[in-house]
């Protein structure tokens, strides 16, 4: 969706020959939710048909941001050279969103709309096929490079940062059954170690069954105070029995991070 980067602007009648105007602009044109944007106020005298950038309006003007909710929310600008106000603000839910200035002294103010989308799961890096989509259409991606304990890696689908499984630990006779994504066999009733990582040390975490039966693991989330796994976040080490095949959602939220991983079992 892209947004109006710029407004044109709106003057306001101050004597015969002179006026004030403004204008509002966003950078970039196209907005993400959380992402950081630039917000410009521009602010100028018009005599005789003559633009001039001024610090000096009839009243210092007020930058405000209104959601698709019609909550109000001040964005404070800073002075960054004559005529010039800017801030950096990050629009917390998609869609329609004005900028505006709250205190125009009369007339129709300086307003602009600002389509904000929802936010995409992070892209899987290179090395990896794929992101696991729901229903394991696909699975989520195995890494295909690296050395043994590399290619045990699995890319989690994953919106506002990044989620990681290590399934290094499978338990006795369980092999991967696939060359890049995350099919494994011969594991249906045991206790499996996993390791992972998310932005921060999750507050939400349990797997989902074929069934659509909530599983928690059977022992931790246990924090890792070290490791010589380089993928960046907090780690933890879990263990969980599942307990037939098909496709299981191993979830885990912090804060506005959700990461789901698409593992496919098939014994």
């Amino acid at each position: 969706m892209v947004v109006g980067a710029l407004l044109g602007a709106v003057p306001s009648a101050t004597s015969a020959t002179s006026a004030f105007g403004a204008s509002l602009s966003v950078k970039p044109s196209v907005v993400d939710v959380g992402k950081p944007v630039r917000v410009e106020l521009r602010v100028y005298t018009l005599v005789r048909g003559k633009q001039t950038l001024t610090d000096k309006p009839e009243r210092r003007l007020r930058v405000e941001a209104v959601s698709p909710s019609e909550r109000v929310v001040r964005i404070p600008v800073r002075h960054v050279s004559r005529g010039v106000w800017r801030a950096t603000y990050r629009f917390r839910s998609a869609g329609a969103w004005k900028l505006r200035i709250g205190n125009w002294p009369k007339g129709h103010a300086p307003q602009l709309t600002v389509r904000v989308k929802p936010l995409g799961p992070t892209p899987a890096p290179a090395g990896f096929a794929a992101l696991g989509a729901p229903g394991c259409s696909p699975p989520s991606p195995r890494n295909q490079n690296g050395d043994e304990l590399g290619r045990n890696e699995v890319f989690g689908t994953a919106v506002g940062g990044r989620f990681w499984g290590l399934f290094a630990f499978m338990p006795g006779g369980a092999a991967w059954a696939s060359s890049d994504t995350a099919v494994v066999q011969h594991v249906v009733g045991q206790e499996w170690k996993i390791v992972f990582k998310l932005d921060d040390f999750p507050s939400v975490f349990y797997a989902v069954g074929p069934t659509g039966s909530r599983t928690n693991p059977v022992w931790g989330p246990d924090e890792h105070t070290s490791s010589n796994w380089g993928r960046p976040g907090a780690e933890w080490g879990a263990g969980f029995v599942l307990d037939r095949a098909g496709c299981w959602d191993i979830h885990a939220t912090v804060g506005a991070v959700t990461g789901d991983i698409w593992l496919r079992v098939l014994s």
